[in-house]
């Protein structure tokens, strides 16, 4: 079964709002490989357009910087998943704390500023 995510850009960077990006980045992932990847324009500022391109394109999740909520209630009403950055820093955090319970020392997830996270051991 193949997943399709969409990545919203600004440049060759993650968008921080899903609203302002010019640009989507689509990427089938079929056993955990990217198998095809597809760049396109988001021609329509409109929110009600831009969800439901992405609805036509069969996306499942949506990974962004950030999403105002009408945009917000339009991916959810049309069952597409959402990952915004503050997900991501959760699930990064709940990574560290398990870590530490092992070692205290633990810090072999780096953040990187403006690109993410690294593993530096």
């Amino acid at each position: 079964m193949d997943v399709k995510i969409a990545i919203p850009r600004m440049g060759e960077a993650v968008a921080p709002c899903f609203e302002y990006s010019a640009t989507i980045a689509l990427f089938t992932v079929e056993e955990g490989r990217v198998v095809d990847q597809l760049d396109f324009p988001l021609r329509s500022p409109e929110p009600l357009d831009r969800v439901r391109l992405l609805r036509d394109q069969h996306v499942d999740t949506i990974i962004c910087g950030g999403v105002q909520d009408v945009f917000e209630d339009l991916v959810r009403a049309t069952r597409q998943g959402l990952v915004e950055d503050n997900t991501i820093n959760t699930h990064i955090l709940h990574i560290r704390n398990k870590f530490k319970q092992v070692d205290s020392a633990f810090k072999c997830i780096k953040t990187r500023y403006g690109f993410g996270y690294s593993w530096v051991c």
